[in-house]
């Protein structure tokens, strides 16, 4: 039976009476023999503990099934969370047994490290790491957030130094803040996974010093033997406190390591990711263009009448925006209905509603908490240790505040230039086409036009009022008459007083009248 799909006991230990009988003497010594039998079964001979998990029998013909991760490089991009929250998801859904870390990193981005971090501890299917060859830096972290660590030959773990992105060490004041961060979560961490605690705190906080390990000046890197055999307490603070090795064994390759644990016969499983997953993980790399072509498209669509182009490549925009975070896990249904409800308020706001009240203000806030939640992920509400990554929370916030720093110096450029392009005219009601396509008409027709628009000819230069509001087309009181006009693209209140510029047809082209 497998030590880590086995569910751990307790081992009572009383003292036996002089007055018990023989029966019972001898019940009590098996007991004790199939206790001492099992923990031998359950425990490695260093002592390391063995995580509550169910134990699974084989059926006749099967074999366990093990989803391999590769982590072989270094922890810099988001690219690597990406592919193991994927990998995650991917063995939770097909019931894997098991989950191995085959790890060999020098480290990378803290902010990384916690987000892999995050995924890893909320797993409920056993997760090994296999260190082969390297544990280092941000890997250590991740190591010791998986529920069983096994050393390859010649491997390492630990020396998690915190350095600047060019390889610099920081000043004294920023290295003991980030050192204190990082300390703590390596202590909530292996508190809840059950390792060492102080080993764990010596990778990254080079003023401990332990005993027989390691000394206050660096940090601490552990060999294959000192992390398979130095035993640690699970809690310093309790002199009393069980000790645990950080590490299990020593493997020489992924079969030796499910044949020592008794995960055999095994079906293993080396994940990669799939096209959609692919397409998702550049989609977030662009996450930000995307939400300001979105914003942007139907920033455009509110300037032109009717639902055309601009409107559809804005919904695409965000559709994919939404998607690629959905993928992640990043954002779910919530965020798209808050999305959707957030623009229909403001459109409320705008076409329907005069001035700028409660809808206008409450669609705005939950377009901009959408956005927000959409690239920001939950801590798990059954870990209260864990809270937000405030990094990825960070890196949110600086998304939205770039993507609207660009999108309203755009919107203004836009609304000054677009009327006067070809782009636009295609796009909305073309006075000079319009005439043009009645004019192309049959004969009786084009005369009719043509008598109408003699008759209104004098309205050329006439002044009026706008009944409605011009977006850009609306009705207008001239001269006594009530007319269908269109601005060049201009906004017009309801109430301004308004001129006729140009009249093609039965098309009044209006400007607003400044007295």
């Amino acid at each position: 039976m497998s030590p880590i799909l086995a569910r751990e006991g307790t081992l009572p230990v009383t003292g036996a009476s002089k007055s018990r009988n023989v029966f019972r003497t001898i019940l009590v010594s098996l007991c004790l023999c199939a206790s001492f039998a099992q923990a031998k079964e359950d425990v490695s001979p260093a002592g390391h503990r063995v995580n509550e998990f169910t134990t699974r029998t084989l059926e006749s013909g099967e074999t366990y099934k093990v989803y391999r991760i590769d982590l072989r490089e270094e922890i810099m991009s988001e690219d690597v969370p990406f592919f193991i929250h994927r990998a995650l998801v991917a063995a939770k859904a097909a019931n894997a047994d098991v989950i191995v870390i085959d790890m060999n990193t020098p480290g990378g981005r803290g902010d990384l490290m916690v987000e892999i971090r995050d995924d890893l501890i909320q797993m409920k299917i056993p997760v090994y790491t296999y260190v082969n060859d390297w544990a280092v830096s941000a890997g250590s972290l991740v190591a010791i957030s998986t529920d069983r660590i096994v050393m390859s030959p010649h491997s390492i773990i630990g020396g998690a130094q915190v350095i600047s992105g060019g390889g610099q060490a920081l000043n004294e004041a920023v290295d003991q803040k980030m050192t204190s961060i990082l300390q703590a979560e390596a202590r909530s961490t292996a508190i809840y996974k059950r390792h060492p605690v102080r080993i764990c705190e010596a990778f990254f906080d080079r003023n401990i010093s332990i005993d027989g390990l390691t000394t206050a000046g660096m940090v601490l890197t552990m060999d294959q033997r000192q992390a398979t055999q130095f035993a640690g307490a699970l809690d310093p603070s309790d002199p009393k406190s069980a000790t645990t090795t950080l590490a299990s064994f020593i493997a020489e390759d992924m079969d030796d390591l499910l044949k020592h644990d008794g995960i055999w016969p095994v079906q293993v499983v080396s994940y990669e990711l799939t096209w959609s997953e692919v397409l998702a993980k550049w989609l977030l790399k662009f996450r930000g263009v995307l939400l300001l072509i979105g914003l942007g498209a139907l920033f455009i669509e509110l300037k032109t009448p009717g639902i055309g182009v601009p409107g559809a490549i804005g919904v695409v925009a965000l559709a994919l925006f939404f998607w690629g975070n959905y993928v992640a896990d990043l954002s779910g249904i919530i965020e798209i209905v808050m999305m959707v409800l957030g623009l229909f308020l403001l459109a409320l706001e705008i076409f329907i509603i005069p001035g700028f009240g409660v809808a206008g203000v409450t669609g705005i806030f939950l377009i901009l908490s959408s956005l927000i939640m959409a690239m920001v992920k939950l801590p798990p509400p059954d870990l209260p240790d864990v809270g937000f990554n405030m990094a990825m929370l960070g890196g949110a916030l600086w998304t939205i505040i770039w993507v609207f720093a660009a999108f309203f110096p755009l919107a203004w450029v836009l609304s000054k230039i677009l009327p006067h392009t070809g782009v636009y005219r295609t796009l909305v009601l073309n006075p000079e086409r319009a005439a043009r396509a009645g004019q192309s008409a049959a004969e009786r027709v084009r005369a009719g036009t043509a008598e109408m628009s003699a008759k209104t000819e004098d309205l050329l230069g006439k002044t009026g009022e706008a009944m409605t509001d011009l977006r850009p087309a609306g009705t207008a009181v001239v001269a006594g008459r009530r007319l269908d006009v269109v601005t060049e693209g201009e906004y017009i209140a309801r109430g301004a007083k308004i001129r006729i510029v140009r009249v093609l047809g039965n098309v009044y082209t209006v400007e607003e009248h400044r007295t």
